[in-house]
């Protein structure tokens, strides 16, 4: 070893010790309060470069005021993060898709001037009042489920809104959307809505859910004739008498309900899905011409006899569990019964 190794050497020896030091500190005082602020950083990316953020499901107590080195964002994912407070987001003004599911989340005034946004999920945190979006006319997209939002008046000057998520929420009259005319999907699954008429005014709506909710009357939908997609699980419903104009339905879940009579849907010939599992139905007759049908689920139910489904040949699906059927012959022709990704089970 020369000599200026050798003087070199024990200072490049102690300056690692000093680091690693520093790093052992640093390590010891974040296990000792593992609720102290942790920075947010990326990898090799500068701030203002960084256009989509996501700290999904990360346990980390963040530095959430470090959103602001981050003008540029136009994606921001927080859901089940420890956030609370929205107040580092008012300046990210190019933000168009903001993620806040099972947050700790109850006031949206911090957002209110982010007026780009296209989609915001509030689903599961403690929001309960709209107002402060009421300017956020580009919203397309709007996911409220499981909080305890009860009035919707805000958003009926939300034209552009395309999907609406109001499962499991206190809302009991959906007056306000009637003038949502881009209105493409709606959920209002697990609410004590009773009254459908304000969708009578919404001919384009593709898709409704309206599960375990306390709606009775499917009348206000029989004009819906754009109506592709229709589920209604565990609900008082029993007349379908309205669904018999709906000829574009593709898709029908019908579970768990009091329905006997399937009638009213002989004529719908562009299903390919139905569940009618557990409801009171006996009668397959009015099912033989839905020649399109690839999914059906009759398990729960009184049924006896399968001949009318003998000429639905394009079925890939069906379920038969817990019902009384003891003769398969009728279905002997058709490929599901030697189907092995067919779930059949007399």
């Amino acid at each position: 070893m020369n000599t200026t190794t050798a003087l070199i050497w024990p200072a490049i020896i102690a300056v690692q010790f000093i680091v690693l030091a520093r790093y052992w500190s640093k390590r010891k005082a974040a296990a000792a309060n593992p609720l102290a602020p942790v920075p947010i950083r990326v990898g090799g990316s500068r701030p203002n470069q960084v256009t989509e953020l996501s700290l999904v499901y990360r346990t980390e107590n963040f530095q959430f005021t470090d959103l602001r080195r981050f003008p540029n964002l136009v994606t921001l994912d927080l859901w089940e993060t420890r956030v609370s407070s929205l107040g580092s987001l008012k300046e990210l003004v190019k933000l168009q898709k903001l993620y806040l599911g099972n947050t700790k989340v109850s006031d949206l005034t911090p957002i209110s001037g982010l007026t780009e946004l296209t989609e915001l999920v509030v689903s599961g945190t403690l929001v309960n009042e709209l107002s402060a979006i009421t300017g956020l006319k580009q919203l397309r997209r709007l996911e409220l489920s499981t909080t305890e939002v009860a009035n919707v008046t805000p958003l009926a000057g939300l034209q552009n809104l395309q999907n609406l998520n109001l499962d499991r929420t206190q809302v009991r009259s959906i007056e306000p959307l009637a003038k949502l005319r881009n209105l493409r999907t709606l959920s209002v699954s697990g609410t004590l809505l009773t009254n459908l008429w304000p969708l009578a005014h919404l001919p384009q709506l593709d898709f409704l859910h309206l599960n375990e909710s306390t709606v009775t009357d499917l009348e206000p939908l029989r004009e819906l004739v754009s109506l592709r997609g229709l589920s209604a699980v565990n609900t008082r419903i029993n007349d379908l008498g309205p669904l018999t104009q709906l000829s574009e339905l593709n898709w029908l879940d019908l579970s768990e309900t009091p329905v006997e009579d399937l009638r009213p849907i002989a004529g719908l010939t562009k299903l390919n899905s139905l569940d009618l599992s557990f409801t009171n139905v006996t009668d397959l007759t009015p099912l033989a011409e839905l020649t399109n049908l690839d999914w059906l689920d009759l398990s729960g139910t009184p049924i006896t006899d399968l001949t009318p489904l003998a000429e639905l040949t394009n079925l890939d699906w069906l379920d038969l569990s817990g019902t009384p059927i003891t003769d398969l012959s009728p279905l002997a022709h058709l490929h599901i019964v030697n189907n092995p990704d067919t779930f059949f089970r007399p």
